[in-house]
């Protein structure tokens, strides 16, 4: 299994598109090493061109975070709005709790 940022898969999906790809190949890639180098855990793009090639796109890395990576050391990462009072955002709701 590998964990993506979903931000990460959309700006993949949304260069497929304006590529006008129709059909790609997702590959999960293992950790492994080459030329003395480390290669992480990723997610692979290999898109058929339609004329008999493909086209090979980075992957999207892996990421390592907790299933409760909101509520982690009391943090929440609100790329939103910043701890304002203009969404739902949960370490307003904490504050306004206690």
């Amino acid at each position: 299994m590998i964990t993506v940022k979903v931000s990460d898969l959309k700006k993949m999906v949304e260069g497929l598109e304006k590529d006008k790809i129709e059909y790609v190949d997702i590959q999960e890639f293992e950790e492994h090493e080459f030329d003395g180098d480390i290669i992480p855990l990723s997610l692979n793009f290999m898109a058929y061109d339609g004329e008999g090639a493909g086209i090979d796109y980075d992957g999207i890395e892996h990421i390592e975070i907790s299933s409760t990576y909101k509520w982690d050391n009391d943090t929440y990462d609100c790329d939103e709005c910043e701890h304002h009072e203009c969404c739902d955002c949960p370490v307003i709701s904490k504050i306004e709790e206690d």
